[in-house]
């Protein structure tokens, strides 16, 4: 092996270390739904890259009899789908969370890289005939990039809802439409959207809470529109069906929140059968912490939820939105 080419393979084998040591050990710090996709979107941009490196290192060490195409690229997709898997595995031994999704996105970065990277190939036998030569470059070409978009479909889908969330405004949660279920998840509770009910004809109730058996109960609102400072009331409608009483509690934080009861605004409300309009002024929100004012600016989430259930229970909701 020649001078250049040892410089060439000890290039390859320390961009190949980087990569692999970037996906096991650096952990960007996005805490929002964007930012965990476009971290996720990375994945299949670092796994991509990586098969190339792999084909390129290959393709230095081989020797000219072994340098059949197809060989090559099948080892370097072969050999970055090994490291990612071993990634994952260490990530279980580390304070990353190894992901089964994570090999998934790999899958989808090294195919499509490839696919992409060989329709460029001047060397890939596949295309021997110069009659479909470019007919098949294309065909790769297009088939790699619609490979990549396939992994790129969640950012794109994220990306959507926080276009259809900002347009929303001044609903913080819009049960009826799509994009609300990227801002909210469930603890021990059932959602049924689209209960309109046939109780009250008063209200529009979109939406069927069922609080199931256990300690908590609920539905947690995370990453709400940030600037509540120009509104006035945050308002929703609660249907009790049954007689029996039941107890909510509402809590609304700010992206201060230290997870303290005392850093918080807190809501206790005792429902009646019936219609019952929540409807709280956001002055009290602010002066709802004990030792601060909530930054009205900068309001992060809101939970609905109830204590010690001993029997199933169910509510219906309507939209919840500033006034």
């Amino acid at each position: 092996m020649s001078f250049n080419n040892r410089i060439k393979v000890t290039s390859l084998v320390i961009i190949i270390t980087i990569i692999i040591s970037s996906l096991i050990f650096i952990q960007l710090p996005f805490e929002s739904e964007l930012g965990k996709e476009l971290q996720n979107t990375g994945h299949i941009v670092a796994s991509g890259i990586l098969a190339i490196i792999f084909l390129r290192l290959i393709k230095q060490l081989a020797t000219k009899q072994r340098r059949k195409t197809l060989i090559l690229y099948f080892s370097a997709l072969v050999a970055a789908m090994l490291c990612g898997v071993l990634v994952e595995l260490v990530q279980i031994y580390t304070d990353r969370d190894a992901d089964i999704n994570d090999v998934y996105r790999n899958i989808i970065g090294i195919v499509s890289f490839l696919v992409i990277y060989a329709s460029f190939d001047g060397n890939f036998t596949f295309f021997n005939s110069i009659h479909c030569l470019l007919r098949k470059r294309i065909v790769f070409f297009i088939s790699g990039v619609l490979i990549l978009f396939i992994g790129a479909i969640p950012l794109i889908n994220i990306i959507i809802a926080y276009w259809q969330r900002h347009n929303a405004f001044p609903v913080i949660i819009d049960f009826d439409s799509k994009w609300s279920s990227k801002f909210y998840y469930l603890n021990n509770a059932t959602i049924e959207v689209g209960e309109k009910g046939d109780m009250s004809k008063s209200r529009l109730y979109t939406t069927g809470l069922i609080f199931r058996k256990g300690e908590y109960s609920g539905i947690n609102i995370f990453e709400t529109v940030e600037n509540w400072s120009s509104r006035s009331f945050l308002a929703f409608d609660v249907f009790l069906e049954s007689s029996a009483p039941l107890v909510i509690y509402l809590r609304i934080h700010d992206k201060q929140h230290n997870n303290e009861v005392t850093d918080r605004f807190n809501l206790k409300e005792a429902l009646r059968q019936g219609d019952n309009t929540i409807r709280i002024s956001l002055s009290d929100i602010q002066h709802g912490p004990l030792y601060r004012e909530l930054d009205m600016a900068s309001v992060d989430g809101l939970v609905l939820f109830v204590k010690d259930v001993k029997t199933e229970r169910k509510i219906l909701l309507s939209n919840i939105t500033l006034e």
